[in-house]
């Protein structure tokens, strides 16, 4: 690492001009490079090659420039003068003995292409998916979440939510994504939908994918086994606390038995305001007896 940049990769060539390697090339991106008869060489040469040392002769890069250091008993040449040292530059040739064999040394700087800015590409795709309800009708609304001791409100059209500190409310949740959800208020009613890419946020078991409208009472699961939230209606969004996560999932069979005794007993209220003839209480009698066997 130099002046807080990493160091660039460098594609180092080393051409056989002849010997047992006659017309080969080999290719390193790496900071040290060996050559010798010995197998734990990156240049290995026969065994029989008794000219070259087990251990002959090394490159080793440094900043952006290779130096080459002699090992050997025999002595390498470079450009027909013996070294022990020296700094290599393209197009060096060197004899590895006085006899040969002689390599050919090429290098270039590989530029590196910059990371991808993550928080960008998630920019981009929430404005492009704002684009699309361009055409309906969007509409601003006061949001409320709670999450452990964090309450937060605010005065918007979409909200997103996620482990990034940039999304409009955060989950803190190791199982929650950079950019896990969001909640969009249009039409009079709110919708989730997932923007992790895993399909990993659900409502009641259920991907939302590509969006799920809430209804109050709806479990909303921000990740794998993540964080868990009770849409309460209007906005408004409390974090659920259960062991598991089938626990926190309502029962709708129930509920549609509650608003059915619901309309019955505001039945019975009726038959027994004081008009009520025979009739009616006997009817009465009847259908209490339906909701309370």
């Amino acid at each position: 690492m130099t002046n807080g940049h990493s160091a660039p990769d460098i594609h180092v060539q080393i051409v056989h001009i002849d010997g047992p390697y006659k017309g080969k090339i080999d290719e390193f991106n790496k900071e040290h490079i060996t050559i010798g008869r010995d197998p734990s060489n990156d240049i290995v040469f026969p065994a029989e090659l008794r000219s070259i040392s087990r251990h002959h002769a090394e490159l080793i890069r440094k900043g952006n420039d290779f130096t080459f250091v002699s090992l050997g008993k025999n002595s390498c040449l470079m450009n027909q003068t013996a070294l022990d040292t020296c700094e290599l530059s393209p197009g060096d040739m060197i004899w590895l003995t006085q006899e040969g064999p002689r390599i050919s040394f090429l290098s270039r700087v590989i530029k590196k292409t910059p990371a991808p800015d993550i928080q960008k590409q998630h920019d981009r795709k929430i404005d492009l998916s704002l684009k699309q309800y361009e055409k309906q009708k969007l509409q601003k609304t006061e949001f409320t979440f709670q999450y452990e001791t964090n309450i937060k409100s605010m005065h918007k059209t979409v909200v997103r939510l996620g482990s990034n500190t940039n999304c409009d409310f955060v989950l803190p949740h190791p199982n929650t994504t950079a950019f896990q959800a969001e909640i969009v208020f249009r039409d009079e009613y709110f919708y989730t939908r997932d923007i992790s890419g895993k399909s990993s946020t659900l409502v009641n078991h259920e991907p939302a994918i590509p969006e799920i409208r809430l209804r109050e009472n709806d479990i909303v699961t921000f990740g794998k086994d993540g964080p868990q939230m009770r849409f309460l209606g209007t906005g408004r969004f409390s974090q659920v606390r259960s062991t598991t996560q089938d626990e926190t999932i309502p029962d709708t069979s129930m509920l549609n038995i509650f608003d059915q005794q619901e309309s019955e007993i505001e039945t019975v209220k009726l038959f027994l305001q004081p008009r009520t003839q025979n009739k009616g209480v006997t009817f009465v009698k009847s259908l209490i007896s339906r909701i309370w066997p």
